[in-house]
C-alpha cells in the first residue's frame, strides 16, 4: 500500500520544478506554475519511522533531538514543498521525485515516488532499543547511530531486510551477538560497531560474504577467542582494519590478500606468536599492534614491507615481549617511519646516536635541502623505547645541539645514573642542550629581563609625565577664564586655594559644621592670617559648570546690604566648588546663608 501526498501549484524555483528543469530538460515555466504532484511513500516504509519513535519515546529533549519526529507528521522529507506541512524529521534521507509520470491528458497532475534512503542521528541522547520494524525500510541505504550511550539492546535481525551501504553504530550501548545476516549484506562498505557491548567470539561467519567491505571496526567490545584463519581472506577491498581492545588470542588474523590495507590497528588483545606479515602491503600508513604478547626478534624489513615505494609512517610495537638490535637499523630497514614505538619490551644493548644521525634516519634542527640523505618527511620524528633495558647511548655533542627527533628512553639504566649529564637530560626527560650554552642563555634570560623592565619603567614614567602636564595646562587653562571672567565685570573676590579652606576648616570637620540646606554645608574656618570666615562647600560637586558658577559668584559680590553677609571670595577645584563668607557672629549665618527660600531665589535670579 502506498500514501499519496498532494502539492500543488508551488513557484517556478522550487525543488521538484527546478528538478525537472535541471534533469528531466522538459518543464517550462508554465507548466510548472501550476503543476500538481502527489508524491507517493510505501506505506510500510512510515511505519518503520513511526515504529523507531515509539521505540525511542523515552529520549529526553525530544523536540530537539529528535526534531520534526511526531506522529502527526507521517511524511519526513516534504519540509520546502508546502508551509502547511510540519519540518522535516531530523537525520532522515529521502530520494525525492522519482518514476514521475503525468496522470491527465492535460499534463497539470503527476505521480511521483519518494524512498527512505537514509537515517543519520549523532550524539542524539536515544533513549530505547532499535525494534525489528527498523526492516521496513527496505531502501535504507545509511544507517548512522553514533554517540548514544543509552541506545541499547541487541541488533534485529531485520536489518538484512535494508539496502545497507554503510551501518555506523559506534560509541552506543548495543549488546548480544552480532547478527548473522545471510548473504544479504555482501554489498556493505562500511562496517563499524565500535564502542558497544558485542560478545561472543570473533564474528566470521557474519562478516565473511561482505567482500565489497573497506571500513570494518568492531574495537572497543567483548569479542573473546582466536580469529580462524580465513576469517579475512575474502574481505579483499579493506582500507581500514580495527579490531582492538577485545579479548581476542591465538596467533594474530593472516592479511595477506588485503593489498590495499592503509590502517591496521590489532592492539589491547591478546594476540601471541610472531609478528603478522605484512609484506605484501604497500598502502600501510599507521599499524598499531601494541598491548599483546608478541614474541620473537623484530626485523623490521621480515614483516613490514620496506621497498622504496611504501607509506608506513606510524608503527607502536610498545607492550609486548619483543627483542631487536637497533645497530641493524638502517636506511632500508626504518625506510619512511616517521614514528616507531617499542615501550615496555626486551630490548637491550646500547643504542647509537650518532650512527642513526649519520645514516640520516634522525631529524636535525638545520637541515642540508642538497643533502643525500632523507628528507625530514621521511625520518623520525618520535623514537620511543622507553622501559626496556638499554644501558648504554652512544652519542656526541652535535647530536644533542642538532636532534630535532624526540629520543625516549626513560626507565632504562641508562637513565638510572646519579649524576646527570647532557646525554640523560636529552634522552631520558627530552631536555636537549649543551652544558656550556646554558651560560649563555642565563644571559640572555637575564639582558632580556633587564630590558622589558627598564622599557616598562619608562612608559610607566612617559604616562605619569603626560597626566601632570594635562593636569597642570587644565588648571592654567581654568584660572585664565576666572581671571577673565572678573575682569569683564569688574569684580575681585579672592580666588582662595583648597588646601588652604580645607586646612582652614581641619578637612571639613563635623565639629565645625555651622550649618545644612539643600544645597551645601557651612564651616567655620580660620586661615592663617587668623581671620575667621564661613567656608560653603557646595553638595552638587557635578551640577553647576564653571560658567555658572562664576556667575553666582560675580553676582553675589556685587550685592551689597546690612542683612546680607558679603562674599569675600570663592574656590574651584576639579568638582569642587566653594564659597567664602565673612564669620558673623549674631547667627546672621544661619539666618541669611541657608534659609532655603532665599537660596531657591537667589538661583532664580542667577539663572
Amino acid at each position: 500500500m502506498d500514501v499519496r501526498l498532494g502539492i500543488e501549484k508551488y513557484p517556478l524555483v522550487h525543488q521538484p520544478c527546478f528538478l525537472a528543469a535541471l534533469f528531466v530538460l522538459l518543464c517550462t515555466p508554465s507548466i510548472c506554475d501550476g503543476l500538481f504532484t502527489w508524491q507517493t511513500y510505501k506505506s510500510q516504509q512510515l511505519d518503520g519511522l513511526q515504529a523507531l519513535l515509539k521505540a525511542w519515546k523515552s529520549t529526553p529533549k525530544i523536540e530537539s533531538n529528535l526534531a520534526g519526529w511526531n506522529e502527526s507528521q507521517k511524511y519526513p522529507c516534504n519540509q520546502d514543498v508546502t508551509e502547511d506541512i510540519a519540518p522535516n524529521w531530523r537525520g532522515v534521507q529521502c530520494l525525492q521525485y522519482i518514476n514521475c509520470f503525468y496522470t491527465n491528458k492535460e499534463n497539470t497532475t503527476r505521480d511521483c515516488s519518494t524512498y527512505i534512503i537514509g537515517l543519520t542521528l549523532q550524539n542524539a541522547s536515544i533513549v530505547g532499543s532499535l525494534p525489528r520494524d527498523i526492516g521496513y525500510i527496505s531502501t535504507l541505504t545509511t544507517l548512522e547511530l553514533t554517540g548514544n550511550p543509552q541506545l541499547t539492546g541487541p541488533l534485529p535481525v531485520t536489518l538484512n531486510e535494508t539496502s545497507l551501504y554503510v551501518l555506523d553504530l559506534h560509541d552506543n550501548a548495543f549488546e548480544g551477538e552480532f547478527p548473522f545476516f545471510g548473504d544479504e549484506y555482501e554489498s556493505l562498505l562500511t562496517l563499524d560497531l565500535s564502542g558497544n557491548k558485542f560478545n561472543g567470539s570473533f564474528p566470521y561467519l557474519q562478516i565473511k560474504n561482505m567482500v565489497f567491505l573497506q571500513i570494518l571496526n568492531i574495537a572497543r567490545n567483548d569479542f573473546k577467542g582466536p580469529i580462524p584463519e580465513p576469517a579475512l581472506e575474502n574481505i579483499t577491498q579493506l582500507v581500514e582494519l580495527d579490531l582492538s581492545s577485545n579479548a581476542l588470542n591465538g596467533t594474530a588474523p593472516t592479511l595477506k590478500t588485503i593489498k590495499n590495507l592503509q590502517v591496521l590497528d590489532l592492539s589491547s588483545n591478546m594476540f601471541t606468536g610472531t609478528l603478522p606479515d605484512l609484506t605484501t602491503m604497500h598502502s600501510l600508513r599507521s599499524v598499531n599492534l601494541s598491548r599483546n604478547a608478541f614474541t620473537g626478534a623484530v626485523l623490521l624489513s621480515s614483516f613490514f614491507n620496506r621497498t622504496e615505494n611504501n607509506s608506513l609512517s606510524v608503527l607502536d610495537l610498545s607492550f609486548n615481549q619483543l627483542t631487536t638490535d637497533p645497530n641493524f637499523w638502517n636506511i632500508s630497514e626504518l625506510g619512511s617511519l616517521q614514528e616507531l614505538y617499542l615501550d615496555n619490551n626486551l630490548i637491550n644493548g646500547t643504542l647509537n646516536i650518532s650512527q642513526l644521525h649519520a645514516l640520516g634516519l634522525l631529524r636535525t634542527k638545520i637541515t642540508n635541502s642538497s643533502s643525500s640523505t632523507n628528507s625530514t618527511s621521511s625520518v623520525l620524528r618520535v623514537l620511543s623505547l622507553m622501559n626496556n633495558n638499554i644501558s648504554k647511548v652512544i652519542y656526541d655533542v652535535n647530536d644533542i645541539a642538532n636532534t630535532a627527533t624526540v629520543i625516549k628512553l626513560q626507565e632504562n639504566p641508562f637513565c638510572n645514573f646519579s649524576d646527570p649529564n647532557d646525554g640523560t637530560r636529552c634522552f631520558c626527560e627530552q631536555f636537549c642542550s649543551i652544558s656550556g650554552s646554558t651560560e649563555d642563555s642565563k644571559r640572555k634570560i637575564v639582558i632580556i629581563a633587564v630590558v622589558v623592565s627598564v622599557t616598562s619603567l619608562l612608559i610607566l614614567l612617559v604616562s605619569l609625565a603626560a597626566l601632570l602636564y594635562r593636569n597642570t595646562k587644565y588648571k592654567r587653562y581654568l584660572q585664565l577664564q576666572v581671571q577673565q571672567r572678573f575682569e569683564e565685570f569688574e569684580v575681585k573676590p579672592t580666588i582662595f586655594h583648597y588646601s588652604e579652606l580645607r586646612t582652614a576648616t581641619r578637612d571639613f570637620n563635623a565639629d565645625l559644621k555651622l550649618g545644612e540646606g539643600a544645597f551645601g554645608a557651612v564651616y567655620k574656618g580660620t586661615l592663617p592670617n587668623g581671620n575667621t570666615m564661613a567656608i560653603k562647600q557646595l553638595f552638587a560637586k557635578t551640577s553647576k559648570g564653571v560658567d555658572e558658577f562664576l556667575n553666582e559668584v560675580i553676582l553675589l559680590t556685587g550685592m551689597k546690604h546690612r542683612n546680607l553677609v558679603n562674599l569675600k571670595g570663592c574656590c574651584i577645584r576639579e568638582q569642587q566648588r566653594l564659597l567664602v563668607y565673612e564669620y558673623v557672629d549674631n547667627s546672621d549665618v544661619d539666618q541669611v546663608l541657608l534659609r532655603d527660600i532665599w537660596h531657591q531665589n537667589m538661583h532664580h535670579l542667577v539663572n
